[in-house]
């Protein structure tokens, strides 16, 4: 946190060296100026995340070369944009993956390609809405699994995703059904894409039922897209039911033009939702780069 470190050193300096002024009697009358300095830098050292947060929102880093060309060989999402949001893309992106906390299970580190996919994912999502300061701001971690995995929560089956929403929102996600689905999604689900449209959905309140049409016809009509057995989901989930709205989310993303085909009712649901369409390649977002710019001048 290079921001915050600028105004805590001198700040601690400064209260150090009033502090030995003082005990030589050099600021008789004046030693109350040492709380100037030691406030400042207290007051920093306490929102110092904030203050991180604030910079890297305006001051976004981009991504190296080597980056760019991982998201341009495995992320068609961002491979089909245009010049000028890929760069939009590339500073949101950066600003996501330094806000929020990634960590590992069962491995030392996370794989910095994963860390940059799982990323690159909550843009996907975010992309047509306005800049924000931090998007996602309830989640608090990303937590990968090697393989899919247990947690107390889901203790009697292995699966893939998880939302833990015990203190705050964590996504949890096992690597090798992540990797799949970016890799052959007509024949696996896109695990960090459901992921994801389970924190948006809870963050902006929106219900299956919001969905315009009945609830049995878009699941018989989404496991006849991949020609899925209904209860494949679960192998992901672990859960007893249905979730209709990241079924359809996760489908308007992976697969936007079987989507639109078969449930098109839906899919101009989801348009409106996201602000954006996936099959206008060249330019996702509905919203003007104009708008987003000035949004976050805000």
């Amino acid at each position: 946190m290079l921001i915050p470190a600028l105004i805590i050193i001198p700040c601690a300096i400064l209260t150090a060296l009033f502090g030995v002024l003082s005990l030589y009697g050099y600021l008789i009358g004046f030693q109350w100026i040492i709380l100037i300095p030691f406030v400042i830098g207290t007051g920093t050292f306490i929102i110092r995340k904030a203050i991180h947060e604030w910079w890297i929102a305006k001051h976004p880093v981009g991504l190296s070369a080597k980056e760019i060309h991982i998201l341009s060989s495995h992320f068609t999402y961002y491979k089909n944009l245009g010049n000028e949001h890929k760069l939009s893309f590339e500073q949101r992106l950066s600003v996501f993956r330094d806000q929020k906390k990634f960590q590992m299970r069962g491995m030392e580190k996370v794989p910095g390609d994963i860390h940059l996919l799982v990323s690159a994912t909550a843009i996907q999502m975010t992309f047509g809405l306005a800049y924000k300061k931090e998007f996602f701001p309830r989640l608090g971690a990303v937590i990968l699994f090697p393989k899919t995995f247990i947690t107390p929560e889901l203790s009697y089956q292995l699966h893939a995703v998880e939302v833990n929403t015990d203190q705050y929102d964590c996504l949890l996600l096992a690597l090798n059904m992540l990797v799949k689905g970016l890799k052959s999604p007509k024949q696996y689900y896109n695990a960090t894409l459901y992921g994801m449209a389970k924190l948006f959905k809870k963050e902006n309140g929106i219900q299956d039922e919001d969905l315009p049409l009945e609830k049995e016809f878009v699941l018989e009509t989404l496991f006849r897209i991949r020609n899925f057995n209904p209860g494949y989901i679960f192998q992901y989930t672990a859960l007893q039911d249905y979730e209709i709205f990241e079924m359809c989310t996760e489908h308007f993303f992976s697969l936007p033009q079987s989507l639109q085909d078969e449930l098109p009712e839906i899919y101009e649901f989801l348009v409106q939702t996201f602000n954006q369409d996936p099959l206008q390649f060249n330019n996702p977002p509905l919203i003007s780069l104009g708008e987003a710019i000035s949004s976050s001048d805000e």
